[in-house]
């Protein structure tokens, strides 16, 4: 999988937070460590994961992060998954009817 150099960050979340107000931006800010139970260090670390970093966010933080902007399943990433799905697997393996 080859990943776009021109993308800083792993996760689309500070596009989505420079959408904000400034208001909204700041309550956000606020609001994230108690919605996620982590503290405010831990939500910046999870903002600024770069792209090439190995590091993930947690998958049940991801989902609250995903409701929070309204964004679909993997709307937050900005690098292909590049998965199939259990079908397109086993209709590869030639082990369906």
């Amino acid at each position: 999988m080859k990943l776009n150099t021109s993308i800083k960050f792993k996760y689309k979340i500070w596009d989505l937070m420079e959408k904000l107000t400034k208001p909204e931006y700041d309550e956000a800010i606020l609001l994230f460590p108690d919605l996620i139970g982590k503290c405010k260090n831990t939500v910046r670390n999870y903002l600024n994961i770069k792209i090439t970093s190995a590091t993930e966010i947690p998958h049940t933080v991801m989902l609250i992060f995903e409701d929070f902007f309204g964004v679909p399943p993997r709307g937050l990433c900005n690098m292909p998954t590049g998965g199939k799905s259990y079908k397109d697997l086993l209709k590869n393996s030639g082990k369906t009817k």
